[in-house]
């Protein structure tokens, strides 16, 4: 019954971070702020990984047999249980199973990038596209080349696999196997014991890059840093939905927990208990898109827009006093404007009541940042900077004045020449008798251009 429920759970979540994680890349194509556009390409990467992951997953769907210590040292033995095993290829099945390991080390590598990513971000300035292109290239090739060359582990034949298995478990029944499950037992050779080594020694950089980033974002965010409220509360929540990310392979412990117990035989040997790693794995690639879309804002709000909204931008408010200024959807600043919206879109009444919302919130940030700015008193020492820079500020504003003014004189003495050259043309015109071209058609220019002339000022 095990295997039943957790065959269930895990395909669920599975197909679950494969459809998430498709309408999280959709959302971040279409609905990508100008300054999120560089860590898109990170989360795009998550996004790739993870679909990649559980896509071999449901395909294999594999479980680890438990050894001897002795023999544990030599050998590993899994059986998928999966559609691959229809191909009855342990190499191509063993191959898949390198690729999914390597999906999941991976990920710890982009956690970490990502929050090296954010520190830089925040404490100097968003790194180039190709800088980024270039950084996840280099941290992503050791992986590749090493979960490559952990595939070409060699492949026991089957009578070694039968002797390492009936020594281990000697009630082990191969007829009634075969018809569920494709047994593979691999050599610890020095390809495997790489891949494996690789696996768990990206943990410690990777958790030291993540502990050490957060501390040192956490005191950028907290010191007056110059940036705006808005600014810092998206920093904010990327860091929630990093750190929320980071916490997910704790799960994992749960799996070291019941493999440690199992290995002193605390637990009755059931063959069932090898499925919940693969399980609580596919648990993580559900949760993670999913941190995604809920702490990044826009991608929250776009989200909501999908499945509530018809279209985040067919809401325009007009507050007080002009009817030129608009709130848009996309750019309230609390999840309840966009769930209000959402609920009351169809009713004018509703509209009208949402439009009055919408003032009311822009009145009491006026009044706020009034406030603000009235309370401001800069130190002493800096006062003398402040006025130097008003001084300067108001000798460039007087400076692109006189400017445009001079640009205007030129401009309308343009238009005024051009308006003479057209009233000498027609004088020319009508002392000319053997000319072709009518009047009227001249005349006619000389008006177009003098509305011209008129609509330009």
């Amino acid at each position: 019954m095990l295997y039943e429920g957790a065959r269930i759970v895990h395909d669920f979540f599975c197909w679950s971070a494969i459809i998430i994680n498709i309408l999280l890349v959709i959302v971040i194509i279409r609905k990508t702020p100008a300054k999120l556009s560089s860590y898109s390409i990170i989360l795009l990467n998550f996004a790739i990984i993870e679909v990649a992951s559980a896509l071999t997953s449901l395909f294999l769907f594999n479980r680890s047999i438990l050894l001897n210590p002795d023999d544990a040292e030599k050998y590993s033995i899994f059986a998928t249980t999966g559609p691959c095993r229809y191909t009855g290829s342990s190499r191509l099945c063993f191959a898949v199973s390198a690729f999914l390991s390597h999906g999941h080390c991976h990920f710890y590598i982009l956690l970490g990038f990502s929050f090296f990513y954010r520190y830089m971000a925040i404490k100097y300035s968003t790194p180039s596209t190709t800088f980024l292109y270039t950084a996840l290239f280099t941290i992503y090739a050791p992986t590749a080349i090493v979960f490559t060359i952990f595939g070409t582990s060699p492949i026991l034949e089957e009578f070694e696999l039968k002797r390492v298995v009936l020594e281990n478990h000697p009630t082990f029944d191969f007829n009634s196997s075969a018809r569920t499950e494709l047994l593979i037992g691999v050599e610890k050779s020095a390809s495997m014991r790489l891949g494996m080594a690789w696996f768990q020694g990206v943990l410690i950089p990777a958790y030291f890059v993540i502990i050490v980033s957060s501390v040192l974002i956490h005191r950028l965010l907290s010191s007056s840093l110059r940036m705006s409220e808005k600014s810092k509360k998206m920093h904010k929540d990327i860091m929630q939905g990093l750190i929320f990310q980071a916490m997910l392979p704790l799960f994992y412990v749960v799996v070291i927990v019941i493999n440690q117990v199992a290995q002193k035989h605390l637990l009755p040997d059931n063959k069932d208990n090898g499925y919940v790693f693969i399980t609580v794995s596919a648990m993580t690639l559900t949760a993670s898109p999913l941190s995604t879309l809920f702490f990044i804002r826009p991608y929250r709000l776009a989200l909501m827009s999908m499945f509530c909204c018809r279209s985040s931008s067919s809401y325009l408010y007009s507050p007080p006093p002009t009817s030129e200024s608009f709130i848009i959807m996309g750019d309230l600043d609390s999840d309840s404007d966009a769930e209000f919206a959402c609920g009351h879109r169809k009713d004018g009444e509703s509209v009208r009541l949402l439009m009055q919302h919408a003032m009311l919130e822009e009145e009491d940030r006026h009044r706020q940042l009034m406030a603000e700015l009235r309370s401001f008193k800069p130190p002493p020492d800096q006062l003398s900077v402040l006025e130097e820079k008003i001084r300067v500020g108001i000798e460039d504003v007087e400076k692109a004045l006189r400017v445009k003014e001079k640009m205007e004189h030129e401009r309308n003495e343009l238009w005024h020449e051009l308006i003479r050259l057209m009233e000498r043309k027609i004088e020319e015109q009508d002392e000319c008798k053997s000319s072709k071209r009518p009047d009227h058609v001249l005349k006619l220019l000389t008006i177009v251009i003098h509305n011209c002339y008129l609509s330009d000022q």
